[in-house]
């Protein structure tokens, strides 16, 4: 029962990088990250197995997962430069330029982003790359057991505690991403662990649980926002928050307020909402200023304009894109 939850945390993207609320969007980033770790390291262990028809059948399709959409995403920003002017679309956004540069294409083209490069066509993708490196770390063994999982846990804790005092990167870099994927890591294999210590009998747990947790994650978000210089602090409990998210959501099968059909398919709006929320808010905001109203990025207003005109590109995306990739990647599993 993990689907309506990504799309939330695609939602707080949307909240930070078009209506301009503060942080909502790295609290996401670092949550969407423990998922990925947690999920990846389960089908690797339950479907692909570590054989190398296994590792490359993984990797496959991780591969058709995050391109075609991927590229789709990078053409309807080409074609918005092409039909608004770059100067236009620069101005709106840094990184959403003509990759003139053979360099700026093939790292467009291959999603090589390790230094938040200027020329980005879908700006948010710097956190697929960090996704990626992680993907085939994972397929190479990072998780493949328990004790293997867990001192990389503790490895990354170390960089951050070090992180912390030498002012190195927390939050951009493969070696700042590494603690959320590796708890996500260990949460699988001690995930029943958790939630004993946590909540006694995993049999009882409320239906309305992971709604409490919600709501324990917006205070805490908001403690931070008031108390700015302590924001870092709660950044590091929003992940703790987000771990017991993990196992409790996990735990489910069905939720009387959401089955497991419906979060299945409110879940797959996540990926396109975050490929192309920039894109969508763009048209919106351009079309707005073309009717006479005085609107720019970031903007609480555009955001909720932005909402169900992006909710509506992702569905159609879906439709036209994932779904017939979604066949093509059944298919490389029922071959294993």
């Amino acid at each position: 029962m993990l689907g309506f939850y990504r799309t939330f945390l695609a939602l707080m993207v949307v909240a930070l990088h078009i209506g301009g609320i503060p942080w909502l969007g790295g609290y996401a980033v670092f949550a969407f990250y423990m998922l990925s770790g947690y999920l990846m390291t389960m089908i690797m262990q339950r479907t692909y197995g570590y054989s190398v028809a296994g590792v490359g059948a993984y990797l496959l399709n991780r591969f058709l997962r995050i391109y075609p959409l991927y590229w789709v995403a990078g053409l309807i920003t080409l074609a918005l430069i092409y039909s608004l002017g770059e100067a236009y679309v620069s101005t709106y956004h840094k990184a959403m330029l003509y990759p003139t540069a053979w360099t700026d294409i093939i790292k467009n083209v291959f999603l090589l982003f390790p230094n938040l490069e200027t020329v980005r066509l879908v700006p948010p993708s710097w956190a697929l790359t960090v996704e990626l490196c992680f993907y085939v770390l994972i397929a190479l063994g990072l998780s493949k057991h328990a004790k293997i999982a867990m001192i990389w846990l503790v490895l990354s804790v170390t960089y951050h505690g070090v992180a912390w005092f030498a002012g190195w990167d927390r939050y951009f870099s493969v070696f700042a991403a590494s603690l959320p994927f590796a708890l996500g890591s260990v949460l699988y294999f001690y995930r029943d662990k958790v939630l004993q210590k946590c909540f006694g009998s995993t049999q009882n747990l409320s239906p309305y649980l992971p709604l409490l947790l919600l709501l324990l994650m917006a205070i805490n978000w908001y403690i931070g926002f008031l108390l700015t210089r302590s924001h870092e602090l709660f950044f590091y409990t929003n992940i703790v928050l987000c771990a017991l998210m993990l196992v409790v959501l996990s735990s489910y099968k069905s939720l009387p307020w959401l089955s497991k059909k419906a979060d299945a398919y409110w879940g797959d709006f996540s990926y396109p909402i975050y490929l192309v929320h920039y894109q969508v808010a763009l048209l919106v905001m351009y079309m707005a200023q073309q009717s006479g109203w005085d609107i720019s990025r970031p903007s609480i207003t555009l955001m909720w304009l932005t909402i169900p005109a992006v909710f509506l590109v992702a569905w159609l995306l879906m439709i036209w894109v994932e779904r017939p990739i979604e066949r093509l990647r059944t298919r490389v599993k029922e071959k294993l």
